[in-house]
């Protein structure tokens, strides 16, 4: 039983609901079966049913998520925790309303649950209510300036609302606090891109690909950076490896045939304008009328 404790607690630092890269999906797994222990030796473990909720929200299982959350209510009406991860599940399943409701419940319980004002932040942002959103992204940094989430989510909100400039030092500050996963660095890698850094952009494409090789649209990211920066080499090379891992990319194949158009290799443009076209890219067909007659 110490060893799966020691275990479990290891799982617990991982961030569940960030909905991070697959390399998690197998300590999700293990935290599931864990936690599954935990409540067969004790069925009153309001914490095992949390933590097991957690991992199954961040696996997808929102239902079962909801379950093991309600479950813990059962067991401690009074439990935060339980109504802001029940928000979180009904958030994975888009219905906003009832995910707002259990973060109401949350914070009506515990007004410094920073994380239950974090993700109604997110959720208020999905129905356009951006000013009561920064809100309560603003409350949930004043509440805890240590939670990297915190910066992440105002960041994400300020991308939404094509606030680069303001989104950028967020994306800093959560990956200087800790946020280290692929999506982290693409994320500010495309904040960068739409302030025309693209030597930076670049940086954190390579990063994500640092971290994760099969990063599909970080390749095409950095080929866009490339682009601008007329590298059409490295741009033929980055859309390559991201048609590679996903064969139907009809961007990538669109901006490969321009940078190879821009190297006079014209056949072979308008070869991946044909297929941009034929997977439903109007722009590809506009280059193919114009250059390939």
């Amino acid at each position: 039983m110490r060893y799966i404790l020691i275990i479990l607690v290891t799982l617990l630092s991982i961030n569940f609901y960030a909905q991070r890269d697959s390399l998690l999906v197998d300590s999700l797994k293990q935290a599931i079966e864990i936690n599954s222990q935990l409540i067969a030796a004790n069925p009153y473990s309001v914490r095992a049913y949390i933590n097991r909720a957690r991992a199954k929200g961040s696996l997808r299982d929102y239902a079962g998520s909801i379950q093991d959350n309600l479950k813990a209510i059962s067991l401690n009406p009074q439990s935060d925790t339980a109504y802001t991860n029940i928000g979180a599940a009904y958030y994975g399943l888009k219905n906003y309303e009832e995910a707002l409701k259990n973060y109401d419940k949350a914070i009506a319980i515990n007004p410094k649950m920073y994380k239950a004002y974090r993700f109604r932040g997110d959720t208020k942002i999905r129905q356009l209510d951006f000013k009561s959103a920064f809100k309560d992204y603003d409350m949930a940094v004043s509440l805890n300036p240590n939670d990297a989430g915190n910066y992440f989510s105002r960041a994400n909100g300020n991308w939404y609302l094509k606030n680069y400039k303001d989104a950028l030092p967020d994306y800093d500050k959560a990956i200087q606090m800790g946020y280290h996963w692929a999506v982290d660095y693409h994320c500010r890698a495309n904040c960068k891109y739409q302030l025309k850094d693209y030597q930076g952009a670049i940086q954190d494409y390579t990063q994500t690909l640092n971290i994760n090789p099969k990063y599909t649209f970080a390749y095409h990211g950095r080929a866009l950076c490339n682009y601008q920066l007329k590298n059409y080499g490295a741009v033929i090379e980055d859309c390559t490896q991201a048609i590679n891992l996903n064969s139907n990319f009809a961007g990538a194949y669109f901006d490969r045939a321009n940078a190879k158009f821009q190297m006079s290799d014209k056949t072979g443009a308008c070869q991946d304008w044909l297929i941009a076209s034929k997977l439903g890219h109007t722009l590809a067909t506009t280059a193919l009328k114009k250059h390939c007659k």
